[in-house]
């Protein structure tokens, strides 16, 4: 019911149902039993052709996200569900039971996301994903924070984050125009870098370097 177009439209395997926005703009859970029940109740009363009226099929639970979603997606994540949808100018985070846990409010034209796992802390609930934008941007998110950002050279209609030959951490997108294109953000914290690590974690001399600035001079 309420749907004139398809949506996105996902399956949580923790509740055995499907989560879909309808064209009312609301988010909505449907059993698999009461799906499969439905289904048979059709068939039945179609191959009688007696006229009945078939009874209406109604969601376990429902959230008016007051926007059309362009995508779903339903994480897993150390034994918490999340089904994150991102609307044409925000994006939701809901429980599996449709409960809202936050939202974050868009001040661009979102085209695109994913999500990706935290591999540098496999034990943390916050969720990690990748936001592209019409002005061809890149937002990495960590909740509700922006993380980082960074400029592609083409508006992305699809995102992923994958690894390719032992480097982890390419995000791989698709273009409209069908081009594919393996980018790297380049960056990487100095304590990581073996090179500079113990460096670091030395005081800083400030007299050897007035020293080197005035050689310099």
């Amino acid at each position: 019911p309420k749907v004139l177009i398809p949506g996105p439209f996902k399956y949580v395997p923790k509740t055995d149902s499907f989560v879909t926005v309808s064209s009312s703009w609301e988010l909505e859970s449907y059993k698999y039993q009461t799906l499969a029940v439905s289904a048979k109740t059709f068939e039945r009363n179609a191959a009688e052709s007696s006229g009945t009226k078939i009874k209406r099929l109604l969601p376990e639970y429902t959230f008016n996200i007051g926007e059309s979603a362009l995508d779903m997606e339903v994480v897993n994540q150390n034994g918490q569900v999340n089904i994150v949808i991102m609307g044409e100018r925000s994006l939701f985070c809901f429980s599996e039971t449709c409960t809202l846990k936050y939202m974050k409010k868009f001040d661009y034209n979102p085209s695109a996301f994913c999500i990706y796992p935290n591999e540098t802390q496999p034990d943390s609930n916050s969720l990690n994903f990748i936001v592209g934008t019409h002005s061809k941007c890149l937002f990495i998110h960590q909740d509700i924070r922006v993380k980082w950002a960074a400029q592609v050279d083409h508006v992305p209609v699809q995102i992923a984050v994958a690894k390719i030959n032992d480097t982890k951490g390419i995000i791989v997108t698709l273009s409209e125009d069908g081009k594919l294109k393996c980018s790297y953000l380049g960056t990487e914290p100095a304590l990581l870098n073996p090179i500079m690590r113990d460096d670091v974690s030395k005081s800083f001399d400030y007299r050897a370097a007035e020293q080197d600035y005035r050689s310099l001079q």
